[in-house]
């Protein structure tokens, strides 16, 4: 039996958290693509790790890719796991996104989206 779009578009949603994020990350994964920014969005970020190590973990590994504004990582219930990281130029962003994608990080592949 074939599902219609709008059954897959559930289905999908259904694996996913109830997260904003995670809503947001599945709108531009089915709305296609949009223009790349110079933030990045990382999920599935192993959430034992303290908030302050977290961002410099995330400073070290990164920062090869290009010069970092900023690094946001809180510990509120809805948005331990994830962080942002913000880069000075777009294209290092890009490059950041599709260098890292699953990269295995404190025991868990990292997802990224820009």
């Amino acid at each position: 039996m074939y599902e219609t779009r709008t059954e897959q578009r559930r289905n999908e949603s259904k694996s996913c958290s109830r997260s904003l994020s995670c809503a947001l990350a599945m709108v531009v994964m089915l709305s296609g693509d949009i223009p790349p920014n110079q933030t990045v969005y990382i999920n599935n970020l192993n959430e034992k790790v303290k908030k302050e190590e977290l961002k410099r973990s995330l400073y070290a590994l990164f920062s090869q890719y290009g010069r970092i504004l900023d690094i946001v990582a809180l510990k509120t219930p809805k948005l331990r796991g994830q962080a942002w990281v913000v880069f000075a130029e777009v294209p290092a962003a890009s490059n950041a996104v599709r260098q890292m994608q699953r990269f295995p990080f404190y025991d868990k592949p990292m997802v990224s989206f820009i």
